[in-house]
């Protein structure tokens, strides 16, 4: 009795192989649509991405590095309403490429 329990679940597992197998092979997939499955859910296809993007970023943040920055610092004592002194630098930095900042300023 136990021996054809074994035989028929064996035989409905190999009809149903062959059935859900001549589906399979239906839906084939291309090398560009696997390519694709990779690119979106492989965690080093992603860690790539990232490391791309930190690139850029770094690119982006040295580029800025020379950008030119304007300054201004203003000092001021009043004591008692009489005002001691007042000073205003505004000033102006460009960096170069040769390592010499050009600086203006009052």
């Amino acid at each position: 009795m136990g021996r054809k329990i074994v035989q028929h679940t064996l035989l409905f597992l190999f009809i149903g192989l062959g059935y859900f197998g001549a589906n399979a092979q239906e839906k084939v997939l291309s090398l560009e649509g696997t390519l694709d499955i990779i690119r979106q859910y492989h965690p080093v296809a992603k860690q790539s991405v990232l490391l791309v993007d930190m690139a850029e970023a770094n690119l982006q943040a040295s580029r800025g590095a020379f950008d030119p920055s304007f300054y201004t610092r203003n000092e001021r004592k009043t004591f008692d309403g009489k005002t001691y002194y007042n000073y205003s630098n505004p000033e102006l930095k460009i960096p170069t490429w040769f390592g010499i900042k050009v600086k203006a300023g009052l």
